[in-house]
């Protein structure tokens, strides 16, 4: 009976060691790809904001319209306007939470990423955002409960500007009603 417990424990060691190995292993490659997603996430921000240009090898394979839809208009902005409204609202699950008065705001919207911990805790959405009539604030930031540790989720607060634009209130007829 005791040799059936000295191998049980020995393979439950084994079994340790072995996850622990794997687990090392996977914190260095998830570590690696945050790097190589941050970096293509930063060029994309750079291509959409107008701050670069498109090199020769990113272009590899584009075909311009022949026609002139996008016209003088798209070419004397640089950078892709609203792309960050539009990103967001084709999110499925996002969009099912965007209003058409929180479109008006996110038509601002010149930045969305997420912050991951690094201690693993949950990530934080930023957004960054340019003037506009809604808020004062730049960047807008929510901090992801977690479930599991029991960490709430953490808010910015919105500086409105003024209650006609605080997209946080509905105005009916009879009196204000906060949604």
């Amino acid at each position: 009976m005791a040799s059936v417990l000295n191998s049980i424990i020995d393979i439950e060691n084994d079994a340790a060691e072995q996850f622990s190995s794997l687990e090392t292993s996977y914190s260095s490659t998830q570590k690696e790809y945050l790097q190589a997603r941050d970096k293509l996430f930063k060029r994309r921000q750079e291509l959409v904001s107008g701050k670069a240009t498109p090199t020769t090898d990113e272009l590899a394979g584009f075909e311009a319209p022949s026609d002139d839809s996008h016209g003088a208009a798209a070419s004397a902005k640089a950078g892709v306007p609203y792309f960050w409204l539009n990103a967001i609202c084709n999110q499925d699950t996002l969009a099912e939470e965007i209003s058409s008065r929180d479109r008006q705001a996110l038509a601002y919207c010149t930045s969305f990423k997420a912050v991951h911990a690094a201690a693993g805790g949950p990530p934080t959405v930023e957004m960054s955002f340019s003037s506009n009539p809604f808020f004062s604030n730049n960047t807008l930031r929510r901090c992801l409960g977690d479930a599991e540790s029991g960490a709430k989720a953490v808010t910015t607060d919105i500086q409105w500007k003024d209650s006609s634009h605080n997209l946080s209130v509905k105005v009916h007829t009879s009196g204000l009603m906060y949604v």
